[in-house]
């Protein structure tokens, strides 16, 4: 039990020292974000699988408030994709070739970096030089377990600002409490 108690104490650590440091950006990035949904464009997620496709189904779903489902996709959730991808061109295509394929003008792209993920390093920028707006979150020298962690709270996060941002622009999406 002391074991668990000492990783979780470590994770609530790296966790506040990052999102401390990251706040500001964090709320930038999901206002923008926001924005962009409410223009009609869509988010990509590229990097950490459990942390994008959790972000996506943030977006598509419902973050807290009841409203209309909205475009993103994650670009590690098909696996043929991947693969052939991987097979054709290699491991650091996998995101940026599926981003050429897929972005559009003013879509969002979001990157979730842990350790050395090359792949998504060259989708965010790929996604620059197509002119997209980018926020990649990095966490290069966390355990695996922290780093999911402290993503899963950045989403939040992020979603939190982006909801906001769509509320101020959007508000007919939102119904009344009943």
């Amino acid at each position: 039990m002391s074991e668990l108690s000492e990783h979780v104490r470590h994770s609530l650590a790296q966790q506040e020292q990052y999102l401390n440091l990251h706040a500001g950006i964090l709320a930038r990035a999901g206002a923008s974000l926001g924005a962009a949904l409410a223009r009609g464009n869509k988010l990509l997620t590229v990097g950490c699988p459990v942390v994008g496709e959790h972000m996506v189904a943030e977006i598509t779903g419902r973050y807290m408030a009841e409203r209309p489902g909205l475009p993103a996709v994650a670009l590690c959730g098909n696996p043929s994709a991947v693969t052939a991808i991987w097979n054709d061109y290699g491991r650091e295509q996998i995101y940026a070739r599926q981003l050429s394929a897929l972005v559009s003008s003013g879509d969002f792209v979001l990157g979730f970096m842990a350790g050395t993920d090359h792949a998504a390093y060259v989708a965010i920028d790929q996604a620059q030089k197509l002119g997209m707006e980018t926020l990649a979150l990095e966490i290069p020298d966390a355990e695996e377990s922290i780093a999911t962690e402290t993503f899963l709270t950045a989403v939040h996060m992020l979603c939190d600002a982006a909801e906001a941002e769509l509320m101020r622009q959007k508000p007919e999406w939102f119904p009344p409490p009943a």
